[in-house]
């Protein structure tokens, strides 16, 4: 049995910054359970993520969030790597909508502008990381700066209102829905934990980013099964009780119905 490689932020630590040429020895598909930002400011090279492969530029950043499969292929290549958790970065209630603009997006395309704005902030930050008497409220300060320059970068979302009770419970939703979706395939647990009826929760997510509470379940444990089949040599019998289903026949008709293909079928096409 051979399982997807997961790193995790050493012991006690909740945020690094880095150069890019210390990240470039993962050849290989693996994932973390941080949030990554990586720029590339000179140099060339390619990023796998999930099933998507992206060109290196000092034009594009990349944020990859917790879970996602990743592959990173250059030689030569001179930027920076940050990685930091939730804990380090949610402080307040609002922080958690910043994150939560990321949610469908992997790559963010820099403006001349922007990307003269990221490279100081990134700067910034490996200055006062890198000091004797670094002060990791600044640090903390100077990413969130950072984050919404990159949500403004995006220029396709709207920035969240304070008062936006139901871009929050969305937010909120999704959290649940990553720290539950293998144990918890029902809508009434999702529901019941933010104090919503069904009706009224799947009315919200409909009218947020059009999906019901159902699909958001179904879509996350086809997206884990596909990266499981993809990136691991474990067998589909695995892959379905990793998943929390106890019938390996009933996890093959879920992903037939989820994917239009027979999960060996989707193995087979991945290998080819």
């Amino acid at each position: 049995m051979k399982d997807i490689p997961y790193y995790q932020l050493s012991s006690g630590r909740q945020f690094r910054i880095f150069s890019l040429e210390e990240h470039s020895g993962k050849k290989f598909p693996h994932r973390h359970d941080f949030y990554e930002i990586l720029w590339a400011r000179a140099g060339s090279g390619r990023h796998l993520i999930d099933f998507q492969e992206y060109s290196l530029s000092s034009r594009t950043i990349f944020f990859i969030k917790p879970g996602q499969i990743n592959k990173f292929i250059s030689d030569e290549i001179a930027g920076y790597v940050v990685e930091f958790n939730e804990e380090f970065f949610h402080q307040e209630p609002q922080d958690r909508l910043i994150l939560a603009k990321f949610n469908q997006f992997h790559t963010i395309e820099l403006s001349h502008r922007d990307e003269i704005v990221i490279g100081t902030l990134l700067d910034l930050i490996r200055d006062e990381y890198i000091a004797e008497d670094h002060n990791l409220r600044l640090v903390r300060t100077y990413l969130k700066a950072l984050v919404i320059n990159l949500s403004r970068a995006l220029k396709k979302l709207p920035e969240p209102s304070a008062h936006d009770s139901d871009s929050e419970r969305v937010a909120n939703v999704k959290s649940l829905l990553e720290e539950n979706f293998r144990a918890r395939k029902n809508v009434i647990f999702y529901a019941e934990s933010l104090h919503l009826s069904p009706k009224r929760l799947n009315e919200i997510l409909k009218l947020k980013i059009g999906k019901t509470m159902t699909e958001l379940i179904h879509s996350r444990l086809a997206l884990e099964a596909r990266r499981e089949l993809a990136f691991s040599q474990l067998s589909v019998k695995e892959i379905a009780i990793r998943l929390g289903f106890q019938d390996p026949a009933y996890f093959s008709r879920f992903f037939k119905r989820t994917t239009g293909l027979y999960p060996q079928d989707y193995r087979q096409r991945q290998s080819d």
